[in-house]
């Protein structure tokens, strides 16, 4: 199943031109072969010095989805950490949506930008936290525990799809054309 996700520990997970190319790739794989396509998301949203190579191209990830979702094949997205600016989308339009309790944190703006814009203060948690999203927004289908419980749940979500790819199984493989060759009188005794 194709996925790609954000790596926090590169750029602070900030999508770049690589990591985008890479998202879309395994979104045309996905919609080509009719495979449910799966987000791991931990994302500061753009990463800002790359912005302008990013930003208009960027929205065809937004567009992937719609396309995904509209041909039947199902989007999941599992939230580890901080989902900030244009990485709230990705959980945002994803058919299904586990985020993890006091970790994951969906919003467009962090209380940073609530306090400058509007003056009130705010906390990460009541803002655009798991729990916040799971009981009061409904952006959270799955309430997880901790890491290992969000890639459980979404083991069971694939598993509970019903979901029919494009092409059936590969058959069984053909026999070689050539005997084997004995590898042990072929390769040194170490």
């Amino acid at each position: 199943m194709p996925h790609h996700r954000q790596r926090p520990d590169r750029a602070r997970g900030a999508s770049n031109p690589w990591s985008l190319k890479k998202a879309l790739r395994a979104n045309d794989i996905a919609l080509a072969n009719r495979l449910p396509c799966i987000s791991l998301v931990e994302s500061g949203g753009a990463d800002l010095p790359s912005q302008k190579e990013i930003f208009i191209p960027g929205g065809a990830i937004f567009r992937d989805l719609t396309r995904l979702s509209a041909a039947g094949i199902p989007t999941l997205a599992v939230v580890f950490g901080n989902s900030t600016a244009g990485g709230a989308y990705i959980p945002g339009m994803s058919d299904h949506v586990i985020m993890v309790k006091e970790r994951a944190k969906v919003f467009l703006g962090g209380p940073p930008l609530v306090k400058m814009a509007t003056g009130e203060e705010s906390d990460d948690e009541s803002l655009g936290g798991a729990d916040m999203h799971a009981r009061v927004s409904g952006l959270a289908d799955y309430f997880a525990a901790d890491e290992q419980d969000a890639l459980r749940q979404a083991r069971r979500v694939v598993a509970r799809l019903n979901h029919r790819k494009a092409y059936g199984d590969p058959g069984p493989a053909e026999p070689p054309s050539t005997p084997p060759r004995n590898s042990s009188a072929s390769s040194p005794a170490t």
